[in-house]
This record gives C-alpha cells, sequence and structure tokens, in this order.
C-alpha cells in the first residue's frame, strides 16, 4: 500500500468516527416543532382557548393552536421552574382538549459517553500504531531483529586471507 492510500484511508476513518460523534452527540437534542413564543403569550392562548392540545415533558411545552396564530401551528415554550406556576395545570385543563405530560427528556452525558468509547479508542490507536511499526524498514527503534544481509557479487566478494594479510584486528 502506497503512502497516499495509506494516509487517505486513515483521513476516512478519522472523518467517520468524527461524523459518529457529531450523530451521537446531536440524536440527545430535542427539536421544539414550529415556533418558540414566550410563556406570557402562551398563558394568554390558553386562557383565550386557542390552544388544541398539550405536551409537557419537563419544563417545555410544545402544542398546537386551534387556528394559526401569526402563521404558527405548532409551538413550543419553557414553563418556569422557579417558582412553579401551580394555576397552570388547572387552567389546562379546563380550557385545552388534550394535555399529555411525559419524562423530561436527559441530555448527553458527555462522561458516559467517554467511557464507553475510551476503549474501542485505545484499540484502534494500538492497531495503528502497530501497523505503522510493521510498515516501517529499518533502522528504527526495536528494528534490532531485521536482517541487514548485503548482497554478494563477484566485484566485491568474499574477503580472502590476503586482503586480511598483515591487520592485526583480523588475528583472533
Amino acid at each position: 500500500m502506497n503512502p497516499f492510500n495509506r494516509n487517505a484511508a486513515l483521513w476516512i476513518v478519522i472523518v467517520l468516527l468524527l461524523a459518529l460523534l457529531y450523530s451521537v452527540f446531536q440524536g440527545g437534542t430535542t427539536r421544539t416543532a414550529g415556533n418558540t413564543i414566550s410563556y406570557s403569550d402562551f398563558v394568554r392562548a390558553v386562557d383565550q382557548r386557542q390552544v388544541q392540545d398539550v405536551r409537557i415533558s419537563g419544563n417545555t411545552i410544545t402544542g398546537t393552536f386551534r387556528e394559526p396564530r401569526n402563521g404558527v401551528q405548532k409551538f413550543a415554550t419553557y414553563a418556569p421552574s422557579t417558582p412553579p406556576d401551580e394555576q397552570l395545570m388547572p387552567m389546562l385543563i379546563k380550557n385545552v382538549d388534550r394535555v399529555d405530560a411525559g419524562p423530561a427528556e436527559e441530555g448527553v452525558n458527555i462522561g458516559s459517553i467517554f467511557v464507553s468509547w475510551l476503549p474501542v479508542l485505545v484499540l484502534v490507536g494500538v492497531y495503528i500504531f502497530f501497523l505503522r511499526q510493521m510498515q516501517s524498514g529499518t533502522g528504527r527503534a526495536m528494528g534490532f531483529g531485521k536482517s541487514r544481509a548485503r548482497l554478494l557479487t563477484e566485484k566485491h566478494g568474499r574477503v580472502t586471507f590476503e586482503d586480511v594479510a598483515g591487520i592485526d584486528e583480523a588475528k583472533a
């Protein structure tokens, strides 16, 4: 595999991992249907019986108007949590056809995602490290077991006694 293909494959893997992480983080966010309106406008619309249905999830309220207001049919707003509006539920039950409630949607916990992805990232890192070590040539660290054999030709053939005669290091 030539260096260009190896680098291209590495970049493709990196882009795919980033896309996967982006989709994981974006999957936990809630999208509000329609436009966000103020809480006071929501209370006025409920009091005037202009709201058809409401869904409450934590402090997020989404719903549908009976007839579009300012070109908006679906809306979203946020209920105050401190102090809680104790008059909201009786007013909703009295003036809205359907009131639905659900649990608060939890956000993405970055710590748990990191802990769950850490072993995979470590294994990928070790794999890339060993892959690069196998593809490298001699002369690198831990490369002492590699063969450094030289090709012998007739011009540069074997060393004979005449070649080393008189050299002190040749005497053993």
